[in-house]
């Protein structure tokens, strides 16, 4: 869903203001997105409204109005072309190890999976199985630790600077109330991006204390621990924690499990849109026009998730009221 913006031409006199928009406006047909509303309303309707006093006061001839709104508008654009820059970057940084990531966590929950089919002795058999692929001294680091590690500073990164930017646009557009509701409107749905956050957030304080107290303590070398090797650290550990401090393990766990996989069902459509399916139409592995991509939404009416066929910017689509089902 698009908001049409304001054609400021025809309330402020004789200057065509229609032609010191911004390159692309003519493109667009003077529609914007919630998020390029936020970036671009409130720079658009304070500079108008400075060449509209400034043509008042000073009787400035409408070409040197433009000049100057010009000006103003490539600086202003010059400035905006970094933002989107590294946000494309961390946007990579923070998609590109998810793969390693997710065949990580499969292995890794295979074995907890398969103990209530076969108990104990199969589950320790797989997850010796399983520590065949990232355990070691090379291994563990460049497919476990690195990857996590990339993904959480990056997503961090990227939120702190999304968080800036969302400040100084707010603080630019201080009292136009109308840029700011139109903004506003449709946010409060659970989009992915949402849903990745609400869950990463809980994830990341949990994932820190289990590797903290199932990995990294354990391969300690001071005595008394001198470096548990990993046939040693199974199932029996686990089963230590819950039943004396079952209230904290069975938490711990529960997040870990719960908000990881739904981490990984939402994130992956993101990740396969934003990143995936630009990088195999740039090396042509399927054609440039190409309209494949799947968003994963959840509609509150319905109740579950739902797929929606989409290819473009989360913010334009809104889920159908399709009703209580």
């Amino acid at each position: 869903m698009r908001f049409a913006f304001v054609e400021f031409g025809a309330q402020h006199g004789q200057v065509d203001y229609s032609e010191l928009m911004t390159p692309g406006w003519a493109d667009k047909g003077g529609l914007y997105t919630v998020e390029e509303i936020e970036d671009l309303g409130a720079w658009e309707l304070a500079s108008i409204e400075l060449m509209h006093t400034a043509s008042r006061s000073l009787r400035l001839p409408t070409a040197i109005e433009n000049a100057i709104f010009r000006a103003i508008m490539e600086a202003k654009d010059a400035a905006r072309t970094t933002y989107p820059s590294v946000l494309r970057g961390l946007t990579y940084a923070q998609h590109l190890p998810t793969p390693f990531i997710t065949t990580f966590m499969l292995i890794h929950l295979s074995a907890p999976a398969l103990a209530s089919i076969g108990g104990t002795d199969v589950a320790n058999q797989v997850m010796l199985l399983g520590r065949e692929y990232y355990h070691g001294v090379p291994q563990e680091k460049l497919l476990v630790f690195l990857p996590i590690t990339i993904h959480v500073g990056a997503s961090l990164l990227k939120r702190v600077l999304k968080l800036g930017r969302r400040l100084v646009v707010r603080s630019e557009k201080k009292g136009n109330r109308t840029v700011e509701e139109s903004a506003n409107n449709g946010t409060n749905s659970l989009t992915p991006s949402n849903v990745l956050v609400r869950t990463g957030y809980p994830l990341l304080l949990m994932l820190i204390p289990h590797i903290a107290t199932h990995r990294l303590i354990p391969s300690s070398p001071v005595p008394p621990i001198s470096s548990i090797s990993p046939s040693e650290l199974d199932y029996t550990f686990v089963h230590f924690g819950l039943r004396n401090w079952p209230i904290r393990s069975w938490l711990m766990y529960a997040v870990l499990v719960g908000a990881g996989i739904t981490h990984v069902i939402h994130g992956m459509p993101v990740v396969w849109r934003q990143t995936a399916l630009k990088l195999l139409k740039k090396t042509r592995a399927i054609h440039s026009e190409s309209r494949i991509g799947t968003s994963w939404y959840i509609s509150p009416k319905v109740g579950g998730p739902i797929y929606i066929p989409f290819d473009g910017d989360e913010n334009d689509l809104r889920v159908p009221d399709v009703g209580v089902l």
